[in-house]
């Protein structure tokens, strides 16, 4: 690690250090601002990949990406640490561009999940506000439907969908659900029944 902070150091990267697993866990606990993790796999106390199954319960591969420093070369071991949290690993003896290639590649992509959670919120509420705006327009549009002196009804295919309370008024109910689901030619003279049947037939064509 003294090796990786030193090569980070001249990045102008702004690093904190911990002598053990629980320390680092306490500095992340307490600060809560880091921006990625670089975690050797073997420390005292408690191990690397501990440490980041710890920090998983809390913070996702996305809001904290966790790289491991091993000097084991197993795939056994490298598939302990992804199942442990990991979004990477490096192997020591590790190149100076290697960890800074990896370093800048996993900030890069936390940088990107950021903006794009961001936004995703900024659309969330935009579609929010959509929504309410619609819902008052329609609240608006319904009341003066329904309070409006002429009749207005809605159908299809003969049934009636909606009437307001003028409508209702027209054939003798008293209120609009009475009608509601019923046909007009349930309110027909009898006499008006072919002429109202042919024009709905001349509708639907």
């Amino acid at each position: 690690l003294v090796v990786a902070k030193n090569h980070l150091a001249f990045q102008n990267c702004s690093i904190t250090t911990a002598e053990n697993g629980y320390e680092a866990l306490k500095l992340i606990e307490q600060e809560g601002s880091f921006d990625l993790i670089l975690l050797d796999i073997m420390m005292p106390r408690i191990t690397g990949s501990e440490v980041c199954q710890e920090v998983r319960k809390k913070l996702s591969h996305s809001e904290l990406p966790i790289i491991l420093l091993t000097a084991k070369n197993q795939i056994a071991d490298f598939v302990e640490g992804f199942e442990a949290g990991a979004n990477d690993y490096i192997s020591k003896p590790f190149s100076k561009n290697e960890l800074l290639a990896r370093v800048k590649l996993h900030l890069t992509l936390t940088l990107y999940y950021n903006e794009l959670k961001h936004l995703n919120q900024n659309l969330e509420r935009l579609v929010e506000d959509r929504t309410n705006e619609l819902k008052e327009s329609e609240s608006r549009y319904r009341s003066l439907v329904e309070l409006s002196p002429d009749a207005i009804t809605v159908h299809q295919n003969g049934k009636i969908l909606f009437t307001n309370e003028a409508g209702a008024k027209i054939v003798g109910a008293k209120k609009p659900e009475e009608i509601i689901g019923k046909t007009i030619n349930d309110f027909l003279h009898p006499d008006y029944m072919d002429i109202s049947e042919q024009r709905m037939r001349q509708m639907q064509e």
